[in-house]
């Protein structure tokens, strides 16, 4: 069966509103609610891709996925990124079941990258606590970019040339990723915006 854009994101509009019913009802935890949202988001992300002119698609996933592992702890984040990316698999165009899970599975590659440089550089604290977390957002994001590149290298044998897109994806990650828990969890405005 061939799915509309508009209705696969239907369909992840309607597990997000599951995923927050069952957390608000389990626990009531915002924070929940609030992983649940952004992992929705992940997934919404890998269906709305930018497609610059002669290079490959770059997924707005990649945003989002910054604000999950700067947001929230490895044992949450990396669960519930891979559990994006399987429902992605599955709501992703494209005939090949195997080639929709090696996409995805590139994708999980490149959000692990960003939460060992994340988990690694943060505790540093090297400077001022806001431009240290942009710094290392900005080192954590670069890298999961790098590893989407590399992978589509390997897929096409064309050199990508990073550019305006990868920017914006990085730059919406780093803004949402500090809106979301502020810096250091300090400051902070959520998901819900208090």
């Amino acid at each position: 069966m061939r799915m509309s854009l508009p209705f696969r994101l239907g369909v992840v509009a309607a597990l997000t509103a599951i995923g927050v019913a069952v957390t608000l009802l389990v626990d009531g935890s915002t924070d929940d609610t609030g992983l649940v949202v952004l992992v929705s988001a992940v997934v919404a992300g890998e269906l709305l891709v930018l497609r610059p002119p002669h290079h490959a698609v770059v997924p707005m996933s990649f945003a989002y996925m910054l604000a999950v592992v700067c947001a929230f702890p490895v044992v949450q984040a990396v669960p519930a990124l891979v559990a994006a990316e399987l429902i992605a698999a599955v709501l992703r165009p494209g005939s090949s079941v195997v080639g929709r899970l090696a996409v995805s599975g590139g994708r999980v590659a490149a959000a692990a990258v960003g939460v060992v440089v994340y988990g690694l550089l943060w505790p540093l604290h090297a400077m001022n606590p806001t431009a240290w977390l942009l710094l290392v957002l900005a080192i954590a994001g670069t890298a999961m970019l790098a590893v989407h590149e590399v992978l589509e290298y390997a897929q096409t044998r064309r050199m990508p040339v990073p550019g305006g897109a990868e920017l914006a994806v990085l730059a919406s990650g780093m803004l949402m990723a500090i809106g979301y828990r502020g810096v250091g969890g300090h400051a902070s405005v959520g998901l819900w915006g208090v």
